[in-house]
């Protein structure tokens, strides 16, 4: 598939008019908060292949109600990319999260949970933090300003994103009021059977769309393969990646994408931020070595562990679970474009991901 159809496609996932948008999104502030008025209203670069975002730029009397200038709009897409979509729980976890730690999360000022409002769609309303972006097209390991840096100052750059975890994952859940009802909506007594039972979910999903026996194989080895996990429960970002983080000079500025946030097993959240940078090298830019400057995998859990003084154990087979989590991720994502006419049928097969997955499951060992 060529690069410039992954990336008209993969851009943004707004679908509909822009000038009924505004007037929707006014309509809803005229009735929420009397008195604000839209400015302005456009699409941010990048927007996602997940969700639709909208930037907002307020005018009139929002200073009444306590938010910003500008605000960012995510609404939930007519696509699902996961087997349940919580806004409230996104929003529950972000405000925890920017409000008991220190991790530079957005805060969530209003949510729409249902439908039946005028965007059609729940949406949240949250803070808009300033940064620059790790992109994936062109990807952040063939150029831009992070393939510029010095080794060292990568280094400095990979080790901030290591920390900001850390530091998210310090969130006092009771404080936030984190319960058992943020845990993942699947069975098991445990973080990880829930974790297994919702893969079996996600599976079950992207096989309506079509058969993917890697997908099979991989959620069915890592049922039979379970180890006892000594990770405590906590907040767990669920989308880890130098992808999802916006950056002030080398330190993370904002911490983006919560739609799989739930309380549970932490340590998959720095398995997943290893593995998906060796997923953007090797399989999103055609085996390009990682940043010389970045650590390995096995160093990077080595240092969340210094820092945190939780030992990340079963490394190869929480990294076996962050691989399948891309790959049925963007197994969907890819179904999606297919379903548009954006790209063929064996490219849905073939993803980066899945390929990458069936290598590991024939015998390639992680990288060092």
């Amino acid at each position: 598939m060529q690069e410039a159809t992954l990336e008209n496609s993969l851009g943004s996932a707004i679908s509909r008019d822009i000038r009924a948008l505004r007037e929707q999104m006014g309509s809803w502030l005229e009735r929420n908060w009397p008195g604000v008025e839209l400015a302005n209203l456009g699409v941010p670069t990048g927007s996602g292949a997940s969700s639709e975002l909208l930037l907002l730029t307020l005018g009139g009397q929002y200073a009444t109600y306590a938010v910003p200038e500008t605000l960012i709009a995510r609404i939930s897409p007519a696509w699902s990319v996961y087997p349940t979509t919580d806004i409230d729980l996104q929003a529950q976890c972000m405000n925890a999260a920017a409000n008991f730690s220190d991790a530079p999360v957005p805060r969530v000022f209003a949510v729409e949970s249902g439908a039946s409002n005028e965007l059609g769609r729940p949406f949240l309303l949250m803070e808009r933090l300033e940064g620059r972006g790790a992109p994936d097209i062109p990807s952040y390991v063939l150029e831009g300003w992070l393939y510029q840096l010095d080794p060292a100052s990568q280094s400095r750059v990979w080790r901030n994103g290591v920390s900001a975890i850390a530091t998210l994952h310090q969130t006092d859940v009771r404080a936030g009021g984190l319960g058992e009802d943020c845990r993942l909506p699947s069975s098991g007594d445990t973080s990880l059977q829930r974790m297994l039972s919702y893969w079996s979910l996600y599976l079950e999903m992207v096989e309506r769309g079509g058969d993917y026996p890697i997908l099979r194989q991989a959620v069915d080895w890592l049922h039979v393969n379970a180890p006892v996990m000594e990770s405590s429960e906590g907040l767990v970002w669920g989308d880890a990646s130098l992808r999802n983080m916006l950056f002030k000079s080398l330190q993370p500025a904002a911490l983006l994408d919560f739609e799989f946030a739930h309380v549970g097993l932490q340590h998959f959240d720095i398995a997943f931020y290893a593995v998906m940078d060796w997923v953007m090298a090797s399989g999103f830019a055609n085996d390009a070595p990682r940043l010389p400057g970045f650590p390995s995998i096995p160093a990077t859990l080595d240092y969340y562990e210094e820092l945190t003084g939780s030992r990340v154990s079963n490394r190869a087979y929480l990294c076996t679970m962050a691989l399948t989590y891309s790959a049925l991720s963007t197994t969907r994502v890819y179904q999606r474009l297919e379903s548009a006419g954006n790209i063929a049928p064996e490219d849905v097969r073939t993803n980066p991901p899945l390929r990458m997955l069936e290598s590991v499951l024939q015998g390639q060992t992680l990288p060092d």
